[in-house]
């Protein structure tokens, strides 16, 4: 049993070695206040980097991706968008994305986080690019259930308690 854990660990070392070089230049082109919420897991999540982070930083990539397409002046708009928004054809043909192998769950996950860009920047005001320490803790997004809970063993859900840990430092 060790010895399997021990390959799984090994295998899970070398993919990430092989994609991180994707996966920070996806963090690089991420607002703030989604690279605050991919950090939040760097911290209370062990191995996060290694293990889980390709599955989160590819569905938080994309929800950014769906958010910047589909912008719209109100919510439901937002959703008629994201509904007709063609997400097959934008996975095969995004230069990174096309790379990640999203799943039914990171696509359904992506489209709830991007609606929750929209109420952070519509209804909270928070500026994505740049938010206040307070309003990582009012955040929509940053308060959303993880992407990565679907696989099983690690929840680190970025409540307030994590959230005003984070902030602290």
């Amino acid at each position: 049993e060790k010895e399997r854990l021990d390959a799984l660990k090994e295998e899970y070392r070398q993919k990430f070695e092989e994609d991180k070089a994707i996966l920070d230049e996806m963090f690089k082109l991420l607002p703030k206040m989604l690279q605050h919420r991919i950090e939040l897991f760097r911290k209370f999540i062990p191995n996060f980097r290694v293990e889980h982070e390709d599955y989160e930083l590819s569905s938080v990539f994309l929800a950014y991706k769906l958010y910047s397409h589909c912008r719209a002046d109100t919510l439901s708009a937002l959703n008629d968008n994201l509904d007709k928004f063609d997400i097959v054809k934008y996975l095969r043909t995004h230069k990174l994305l096309k790379t990640r192998g999203i799943s039914s769950n990171q696509v359904s996950f992506a489209k709830v986080l991007a609606i929750s860009l929209f109420k952070d920047e519509t209804e909270l005001g928070i500026d994505l690019s740049s938010p206040a320490k307070d309003e990582l803790v009012n955040s929509f997004t940053m308060n959303l259930t993880n992407a990565i809970s679907v696989l099983g063993e690690v929840f680190c859900w970025p409540r307030n308690e994590y959230i005003e840990k984070y902030i602290q430092g």
